[in-house]
């Protein structure tokens, strides 16, 4: 009942893709300026933070992590979308 579709651009082999993206749920929408981006906390060996981009602090003190999209679409995926608007 809450999946949501986020349209995205992705930079791609050169070009931006614009993207659908099907996701479980949105609890919530952040507008920041990039000077405000953070970068991935340091969790330790036990916790792999390659697809996080990085954190913004809220006005309520709570952080906000940033997927990294270009991590987190695999190539094949990227590639089928790059072909699929060609």
């Amino acid at each position: 009942a809450e999946t949501c579709v986020i349209l995205v651009r992705v930079p791609h082999a050169g070009r931006t893709l614009a993207m659908a993206v099907i996701v479980a749920e949105v609890r919530d929408v952040v507008v920041f300026e990039r000077a405000q981006l953070l970068p991935p906390p340091e969790f330790g060996l036990r916790l792999d933070t390659r697809f996080l981009l990085g954190m913004v602090r809220g006005d309520d003190a709570g952080l906000t992590l940033l997927l990294d999209l270009e991590c987190v679409l695999d190539e094949d995926e990227l590639s089928a979308a790059a072909a699929a608007i060609r």
